[in-house]
């Protein structure tokens, strides 16, 4: 592990030398907060140093060989659909692939967490070949498409036409013939305890947690992501337990999100009377 975080490093070190060359900057200075998925990068803000976004952006792409740069004004709604500018390069669909699973999308327009993969990986190694899973935020598939391969079926709930629209692509892509993919608000499914187990991605998941309860079998889990401030997670974490049918729960550090927010994963397993 030692030998591919030195080599990762070394090609990390020798790009920005590249770019340091290319746009004639000290490479010190070049503080650059990125995401790159495929060939396309996203930019969370731009480092200043002296140069047009439009230079420093041609300089990006050549130097890390991608098709598109873009850069990331904001997060809109509670879709969380980005808002971009591409700033080199043209716009294009891409191809992510992680652990096997292919993830097609448009990153001007659809979000994709590289730092969720770990979460991902547990949620996988957890799910049995039994269970009904209920992903309630499903996106393009993130949970859905890899928690496919492992349980017997899985229910797939997307409000976001254009994200629905990949996740019927990259359900194809992946051979996904168990997942049954639903363009809907997850608070209006319409069926009641039917899910094994729930995958609540999105911030706004609390909110959800008394139609999550509906949802589920008389005994089960579910696994709620929240954003919570640094020093309330045992808050939180009381909140959660004192919910009817709850009978046990812990969490997880899923990645920072601010300096004052983290990104957690609440684990919750459930016994109804």
């Amino acid at each position: 592990m030692l030998a591919v975080t030195q080599e990762v490093g070394e090609v990390r070190k020798s790009v920005m030398d590249i770019l340091s060359q290319k746009i004639g900057v000290d490479k010190r200075k070049i503080r650059l907060k990125y995401e790159i998925v495929g060939k396309a990068m996203i930019l969370k803000q731009l480092p200043d140093i002296g140069v047009s976004e439009k230079f420093l952006g041609d300089a990006i792409r050549i130097s890390f060989r991608l098709r598109s740069v873009y850069i990331l004004n904001s997060i809109e709604g509670d879709t969380r659909v980005p808002s971009t500018r591409l700033i080199s390069g043209i716009p294009v669909e891409i191809t992510h692939s992680e652990d096997g699973i292919i993830y097609r999308f448009d990153p001007s327009r659809i979000m994709f967490s590289k730092g969720n993969k770990m979460e991902r990986h547990r949620i996988v190694g957890i799910v049995s070949r039994e269970e009904t899973v209920l992903d309630m935020f499903a996106g393009i598939g993130y949970f859905s498409i890899p928690i496919s391969k492992k349980a017997r079926e899985v229910f797939a709930c997307e409000i976001n036409p254009e994200a629905f629209h990949y996740l019927l692509v990259n359900k194809r892509l992946n051979h996904s013939s168990n997942i049954k993919a639903m363009l809907c608000d997850s608070s209006k499914i319409g069926k009641r305890e039917f899910a094994d187990r729930i995958i609540m991605g999105h911030f706004s998941s609390p909110g959800y947690l008394p139609k999550a309860l509906e949802y589920l079998k008389p005994m089960g889990f579910i696994h709620l992501h929240a954003l919570v401030p640094r020093g309330e997670e045992e808050k939180e974490l009381s909140y959660f337990l004192n919910q009817e049918g709850v009978e046990d729960a812990e969490f997880h550090k899923v990645k920072g999100y601010s300096p004052r927010l983290d990104h957690l994963v609440f684990d919750l397993s459930v016994k109804k009377n």
